[in-house]
């Protein structure tokens, strides 16, 4: 009969708890809801901070495709398109690119969603963002064995989830909330996507559109945090850290948030400071935070951030 030492069983346990902590680590009280005025307007500050800040990192340069090894419709086309949009001549890109998206180049078209959607520094156009953003999803990307095309079809499908949710005047499309519901969950169940989570969990904690389900918003938020979204991190540190039933749940929460933090810009930082002194009832002793930050650290290396 074998006998099993004390470091043996500490690390017997250590796996249990770990593998339990997706269900039991976030679990919440179906009888206590948040209402969003409960949350500080912090989180709303923060996030346009974080959207600003990517927004300026995104230069069209570096989000251009590089050219695939095979050899489709259109890509000859399409490579010259590439060349025009590197020199920063985004008009004559998009000519090409309309070209090769008439030869049926699935890049093309993700790229001409793009333009429209005005990520080269150009005016915006709902109709034809819309008309691309539709031909990219409706090619099956999702099934596709190139994980780019995966990448690709599932970012296009939050794109225009957004214009289902919120509706878009100049191409008269009304709101059409399952429709948005149908294409994020397609989104986050075929690659995970990190936006498609957070989206759907702010769908459900809201109550904008839709009846607030808060179990069910913090489990995307939780899926999003996983694939280190910034913003579904940040609300759940304040979730749980501002407005947790007990230490336990702060501490979680100020993991989150301390994951968070790191990598960011200063400001960000601290921005991300300030929510977790925010308030003396989150106060944790020494120990608390101690703890929390060792859960920090077991994040960060079991999800890789």
């Amino acid at each position: 009969m074998r006998i099993f030492d004390a470091k043996f069983v500490n690390i017997v346990v250590i796996g249990m708890a770990l593998s339990l902590l997706p269900v039991t680590a976030f679990a919440y009280d179906q009888k206590r809801t948040i209402s969003k005025d409960e949350l500080s307007d912090s989180y709303g500050t923060i996030a346009k901070s974080y959207q600003y800040e990517q927004t300026q990192k995104s230069a069209p340069k570096r989000s251009i495709l590089p050219l695939t090894p095979h050899f489709e419709k259109g890509s000859f086309a399409y490579s010259l398109g590439v060349e025009a949009a590197q020199n920063n001549d985004y008009e004559r890109a998009a000519k090409h690119w309309l070209l090769s998206s008439n030869d049926g180049n699935f890049y093309a078209d993700w790229q001409l969603a793009r333009y429209y959607l005005g990520a080269f520094d150009n005016q915006k156009n709902d109709v034809k963002a819309i008309k691309f953003l539709r031909l990219v999803a409706s090619q099956n990307g999702l099934n596709s064995e190139s994980r780019t095309r995966k990448q690709i079809s599932a970012d296009a499908m939050v794109e225009l989830a957004d214009f289902y949710t919120l509706g878009s005047e100049p191409a008269k499309l009304k709101p059409q909330l399952q429709v948005a519901l149908k294409l994020l969950k397609l989104a986050a169940s075929a690659v995970g996507h990190a936006t498609a989570n957070y989206k759907l969990g702010q769908l459900y904690f809201t109550g904008d559109y839709l009846k607030p389900q808060k179990n069910r918003a913090i489990r995307y938020y939780i899926y999003s945090a996983r694939k280190n979204n910034f913003l579904a991190q940040i609300k759940l540190g304040e979730i749980f850290y501002l407005r947790g039933r007990n230490a336990k749940d702060r501490r979680e929460g100020l993991a989150w948030l301390l994951i968070a933090k790191k990598n960011k810009s200063p400001n960000l930082q601290q921005q991300v400071d300030q929510i977790i002194t925010k308030t003396g009832n989150s106060k944790l002793t020494k120990q608390q935070l101690n703890r929390a930050q060792n859960m920090a650290d077991m994040f960060y290396l079991k999800w890789k951030f």
